[in-house]
């Protein structure tokens, strides 16, 4: 062909498919139709260099090819007619896109993400200069940036992607990226980091470039409300900021677990820089995950419940798909059962969510206990109500904004919940360190929380005790008697009573509750001038429980507690 040569063919093949590399039997027949050789002769040809392939296979391999390059280009393409149609799109595009792709991941399986595909085309035809693509951990951040890089590449002359996954300083990633856009010429010149990011903007603006950095919550700091950058690495922050306010025509794409504040600043519907917030998948690509691992049961109601327990996040369902092969050789109907009484879970998704739990600040961790100890949705009002400490109370709007720039709550509204599987695994966790305290007669989880609250409705106080206490006393008597637990926590009501008195929020009740859920004798239990709240006592013989003075508020008696002025 006049303009293309095999090999400048293959390397247009795989630009249009958005890989880096075929595959050895996708490269041997490219190679045999590129030269009018038949089926037959590729696999001579290929036997004479020891491989050994089959014809069926070579036919299958060159079908799906074919195929996938029709789907992309939209028009049909066949061994007869390859070198024609790969001519005349080279003649149409002029040029190869350079493409640096680092440490890209190859994505060997994409579901679903049609809408937010075209939400970022759109984007890209609009100029947008700076898109954040965001979402909690396994949700198809990095996939779903590698698939639009992909299918976009031949629209722009460079396209460079960077993980900061080790945290990279800003002037190494600067100079990485400079070096590939002038095909690496001494750079000398640009001393400081200040030249480099002067340079690269001014590039920006000569070429049409997409660049993408992954994983950019790597550089921003834990232990604080979302969106700061950790120490050393604020010059990202004036680096991000000035990609998308100065004018220039290329876009550069971030991954993050957390919205950065310089993108929360300056978003908006007709500016340069957006915003995408991942969500599950739909069900119908669910299903096709778990088909994929070859399960089955997914298309009973069963699997719906465990789709919406995970909120459709593709890793976790990839890591359940897994899960039920292994455990259930496949069949997603013998673990409902698991699911339903809360012991469906997995080490791998608490590890995920380990990691993004204990980069929360103090206040965001317990706004998230707050919010998985009501199970149902809660308005920031109710929300303020059940919280005891003033500090938690004034930091609480700034907490809930912070939680929802990390994709950690969900939002319907006025009102604030968590999906399933983290409420879950928040529950967890809470149950685990309250035990740990009392073991070590400690007490701040029981004075922060109220386990249960006494004036819910049965139903609601029932699931509560179910899926708190009771998980509670077992942990706890996996190292005590149950005498011993009793003998326990009575002596922290004791402790309670001489030095912490009405100012010890929520660990009477608590205390009691658990007492109660013990079937503990409570004769003789000194409650004198305590706060004991909420507990629900209905039903529970407490004649010779002394609670005088006690403050009783959200309690629920059968009868009115009366006694003595005495200790």
């Amino acid at each position: 062909m006049k303009g293309l040569n095999i090999d400048t063919g293959l390397a247009l093949v795989q630009e249009i498919l958005g890989v880096s590399k075929l595959t050895e039997v996708q490269e041997a027949v490219f190679r045999g139709v590129w030269m009018k050789q038949s089926y037959q002769d590729i696999i001579d040809a290929a036997a004479e260099h020891g491989y050994y392939y089959s014809l069926g296979h070579l036919k299958n391999t060159g079908s799906e090819l074919w195929q996938a390059l029709t789907d992309v280009l939209g028009e049909r393409v066949t061994k007869n007619n390859l070198p024609e149609v790969l001519e005349h799109y080279y003649q149409q595009h002029g040029r190869l896109t350079k493409q640096d792709w680092g440490d890209a991941p190859e994505i060997s399986s994409f579901w679903g993400r049609t809408d937010e595909l075209a939400t970022l085309n759109q984007w890209m035809q609009e100029q947008c200069r700076l898109i954040a693509i965001l979402g909690m951990g396994g949700m198809g951040k990095t996939s779903l940036a590698v698939k639009f890089a992909r299918t976009t590449a031949d629209q722009f002359e460079y396209v460079i992607w960077r993980s900061l996954r080790n945290a990279p300083p800003l002037e190494e990633v600067l100079t990485e990226i400079l070096q590939f856009l002038s095909n690496r010429q001494d750079l000398d010149l640009l001393k400081t980091l200040e030249a480099k990011v002067t340079h690269l903007l001014h590039e920006l603006g000569q070429r049409r470039c997409l660049l993408l950095l992954d994983n950019v919550e790597s550089i921003l700091q834990s232990g604080v409300h979302a969106g700061g950058y950790a120490s050393g690495y604020e010059n990202y922050g004036h680096f991000f900021q000035q990609v998308g306010q100065i004018a220039h025509q290329s876009c550069l794409v971030l991954t993050s677990r957390e919205k950065l504040r310089e993108i929360a600043l300056l978003e908006a519907a007709h500016s340069p820089i957006r915003s995408l917030q991942l969500r599950g998948l739909a069900l119908v690509d669910g299903q096709a995950i778990f088909k994929a691992k070859g399960c089955c049961g997914t298309d009973t109601q069963g699997f719906q419940e465990v789709f919406e327990h995970y909120a459709g996040n593709p890793l976790t369902l990839q890591m359940v798909a897994s899960g039920v092969q292994e455990l259930a050789d496949g069949d997603i109907t013998e673990l409902i059962p698991y699911l339903q009484q809360g012991m469906f879970q997995f080490g791998d998704i608490n590890d995920l969510l380990q990691r993004q739990f204990e980069r929360l600040s103090k206040t965001e961790q317990q706004v998230m206990y707050w919010l998985a100890l009501n199970r149902d949705p809660i308005s920031i009002a109710e929300l303020e109500a059940d919280i005891d400490s003033e500090l938690l109370k004034r930091q609480l709007l700034s907490a809930v904004q912070s939680l929802g720039r990390r994709s950690l709550i969900e939002r319907n509204g006025k009102w604030l919940s968590l999906q399933p599987v983290v409420m879950e695994y928040i529950r967890q966790r809470l149950v685990t360190e309250v035990c740990e305290e009392i073991l070590q007669q400690k007490c701040e989880r029981l004075k922060d929380f109220a386990l249960i609250k006494a004036q819910s409705k049965d139903y609601v106080r029932q699931a509560e005790a179910q899926l708190i206490l009771c998980p509670m006393l077992e942990e706890l008597q996996l190292g005590l008697s149950t005498a011993q637990a009793v003998e326990r926590l009575k002596q922290i009501v004791a402790t309670m009573k001489a030095e912490l008195p009405l100012q010890a929020g929520y660990i009477g009740g608590n205390l009691l509750n658990l007492l109660i859920q013990l079937g503990a004798d409570l004769a003789g239990l000194n409650c004198f001038h305590l706060r004991i709240r909420p507990a629900y006592c209905v039903g529970v013989e407490l004649a010779k429980v002394n609670f005088a003075r006690a403050d009783l508020s959200q309690s629920g008696f059968h009868r009115k507690v009366w006694h003595d002025d005495a200790p």
